[in-house]
């Protein structure tokens, strides 16, 4: 199933996520979707952050610190 939904060949509309629970520690699907306006989707997942003039960061973890995640 594709989580990118597109509007044409190219142009993104909206991201499509599932509702999960934790069952015993362990996210489980619940069959429940939920679609996201969105026009673009960035794919950073590992990626160490760089510091900018002015804002805060947390040179070791390589984030911006933030509440809430």
């Amino acid at each position: 199933m594709d989580s990118v939904l597109r509007s044409g060949q190219s142009a993104v509309r909206a991201v499509k996520l599932e509702k999960t629970r934790v069952v015993d520690g362990r996210a489980v699907s619940t069959g429940e979707y939920e679609e996201v306006a969105a026009e673009v989707v960035l794919r950073s997942i590992g990626y160490k952050g760089l510091a900018v003039d002015g804002v805060p960061f947390d040179s070791r973890a390589g984030v911006v610190p933030n509440e809430l995640g």
